[in-house]
Formats: C-alpha cells, structure tokens, sequence
C-alpha cells in the first residue's frame, strides 16, 4: 500500500491495483443521504499533516501543525491514540527507527524528542541546537541520530541523548535531508537549492549538486542504478550519480 498526508487534513491509504471501497449510501426518511466515505480515508487531525511514519506491527504514526502525534492501526483504519501537545509549536518532520523501536519528532523549535514508539510515550529530549531544528534522521551506519537546524549546524547525538559532533554547513536553511547508508554520506538540501553530500566522521563537503530552480523538497537513493534522486518546487525531478564510494568524486557522465 502507498500511504500519504495531506494539507486537506487527511491521511489516505491507497491499495494499489484495488478499487477504493465505500460505504453504501443511507437512507433517511426515505431521501438518500450522500455520504460516500472512504474506508481507506483516517481522519482526525485539525492541520496540516507534515510527515508519516510506518512502525512495527502496521501501526502509522502520523505529525501534523495541530501540534499532536497521532498512531493509527492499518489493519482496521482506526485511531488508536493521540499525544496531545507533543509539542509547542506545529510539527514538522518524523522518523522511525525500526532496530530501537523509537520515533523521533521535530519542531518550529530548537529541541528534538524522542519517543517509544509502542508506548507512545516520550524517552528524551535532544537539547543543544540555538534556533530551530529543520529536520532529524536516523543514521544506521553510525547508531545514532541526526540533526540540522538553523543555526547553520548539524549535530550527530549517541542513543542516550549525549550529542557526539557537530559540523556547520553552508546554504541557509535546510529543506530535506537523506542519509546514504551505502556510501556513509549525508546528502542535505538546502534554501539555495544546491544539494550537498558531507562525510559525517568529518564533516568535509563531498559532493554538491547545483540544478534546481527552486527549493528542493525530497530526496531518494536508487540503489541499483547508483543514483540519488531530487524533487523541487520548480516541478522537476532530477537524477544525479552518488559518490563512487568514500573519498571518490561523484560521476559526471
């Protein structure tokens, strides 16, 4: 299944190859009453939703501007909790790490939370950034979470919560971020539309790729064909060569 949020308040869950399923119109005092509902439409938050995350056992978690953390059951299509005021300000970014069974979430603020992701309840608080935190990632190659903010830097925290290293990055604000655990890279997007991939043991600039016309707002790896992909408000999708491997300058053909 293919799950996706949207501005419109809704989350919608689309079975690929199979027809949507509805409910069949009521009747009440004999005039139909329109209310064709999708079963695979999960309403309940009251802004927009910024990011999902899929965890164990088909749970969806799911953040939004409304300020809360909802968990929906993908079996039934049903809420099954809500963490009110998970944070102060509207939400922004979510990850999932499966290996700790933690979710992590991000704010127009300058700390990030972590939480137990089957408890729904919050293990810790990463604190250390001066302004507020852009987006946060799970690494695998390095155990450890990432973080950029606007304070122009990017910090690296063990799984106590204890912040590793730091290394400052240039291009303002950072829109999307990917970590590359194939080449053990970091490749961020940035406000200036360039896209740069960063050696984190060391924080040196790698790679940056320049082409986009406006903000680039996801970024993927295609594995197979040793490619990264980069999508932008400027209604493009572009594909670039990844690093060949650590130290190694991308392709340019």
């Amino acid at each position: 299944v293919l799950v996706t949020g949207s501005e419109d308040l809704t989350i919608r869950i689309w079975e690929l190859g199979v027809a949507a399923a509805v409910k069949p119109l009521k009747k009440e005092d004999g005039v139909e009453e329109d209310v064709n509902i999708n079963l695979n439409i999960l309403v309940g938050h009251e802004g927009r939703i910024t990011a999902l995350a899929c965890c164990s056992d088909q749970v969806l978690a799911s953040v939004s501007h409304d300020k809360t953390m909802r968990f929906w059951d993908l079996h039934t299509r049903h809420e099954i909790d809500v963490v009110e005021a998970a944070h102060d300000s509207p939400i922004h970014s979510l990850e999932y790490c499966e290996t700790r069974e933690e979710l992590a979430t991000a704010a127009h603020e300058p700390n990030v939370k972590i939480w137990c992701s089957f408890k729904h309840s919050l293990k810790m608080v990463l604190t250390g950034h001066t302004a507020d935190v852009t987006q946060v990632k799970w690494c695998k190659f390095k155990t450890c979470w990432i973080t950029a903010a606007d304070d122009e830097t990017i910090r690296l925290w063990d799984t106590e919560g204890v912040e590793l290293s730091k290394f400052v990055f240039k291009g303002e604000s950072m829109t999307c971020m990917y970590v590359d655990n194939k080449h053990e890279l970091l490749l961020c997007a940035m406000i200036d539309r360039a896209i740069r991939a960063y050696e984190l043991e060391t924080g040196d600039l790698v790679q940056k790729y320049k082409g986009h016309h406006d903000m680039v707002r996801q970024l993927a790896y295609v594995e197979e064909r040793g490619q990264y992909l980069s999508c932008s408000w400027d209604k493009t999708i572009r594909i670039w060569w990844a690093p060949k491997g650590k130290g190694h300058e991308a392709r340019t053909d």
